[in-house]
């Protein structure tokens, strides 16, 4: 019988999408052992209410030039489709109704980890899902300890893991459904990108080609060519 297909889904608003979401959905999908990732770029985020977005079809092609042809990377305009707030768990009940034998893993970072009780129904989420949380520079694990959602793992576990070298995965176990995965540093935000963007600044390496030049032919983000 055939292992269950693993399923990774990656929200947010891509607002724009750059090179740290393709390398954090890469090497998740390498260390969790994901046979896809699933981009899914968010409507109305009820956490970001105060984020300017471009209009969903911008971020959605975005989304989908970053990505092409990078294998085992999908995006699903989902989200953008149905009315309302974006909520992880609506989303989740979509992907389980259309994989009912997959194993789904949400994809998020430490910070967003540490918000989740904020999140409509995180309960169901975990029920639908194990997530997968990814460290970002100057973030550790150990700084979890306590948090409902990893159970009773051990201060110990998780500083151990801080100290280990090199890009790894720690699954806390089928109870828990957490996986953290640590991964190099790559600090880019799309915050950044769009300052520097209305700024002038140099971006060429924070984005994948054709987004930057996407970005420059609809003039997103108030860039100029000059400076972009």
């Amino acid at each position: 019988m055939p292992a269950p297909l693993r399923i990774g889904v990656f929200g947010g608003t891509f607002n724009p999408i750059h090179v740290c979401h393709l390398r954090v959905a890469a090497r998740a999908k390498e260390l969790v052992g994901l046979d896809r990732v699933v981009f899914v770029p968010a409507a109305h985020p009820p956490h970001k209410a105060d984020e300017k977005l471009v209009a969903a079809r911008h971020r959605l092609e975005m989304t989908r030039r970053a990505i092409a042809g990078r294998p085992g990377f999908e995006v699903d305009d989902l989200e953008l489709r149905r009315p309302g707030p974006s909520y992880s768990v609506d989303t989740l009940d979509e992907f389980r109704r259309r994989h009912p034998a997959a194993e789904l893993y949400v994809l998020v970072g430490v910070e967003t980890f540490l918000e989740l009780s904020t999140w409509r129904e995180p309960h169901r989420l975990f029920a639908a899902s194990r997530v997968v949380v990814i460290a970002r520079a100057g973030r550790s694990f150990e700084a979890l300890a306590g948090v409902p959602w990893i159970g009773d793992t051990p201060r110990a576990v998780l500083a151990g893991f801080d100290a280990t070298t090199g890009e790894a995965a720690l699954d806390l176990g089928p109870t828990v459904r957490v996986v953290l995965v640590k991964i190099a540093p790559c600090d880019v935000s799309s915050t950044q990108v769009r300052e520097d963007l209305a700024a002038g600044r140099a971006v060429k390496n924070l984005l994948p080609a054709p987004v930057y030049f996407y970005i420059l032919e609809h003039r997103l983000y108030g860039a100029r060519d000059a400076g972009a």
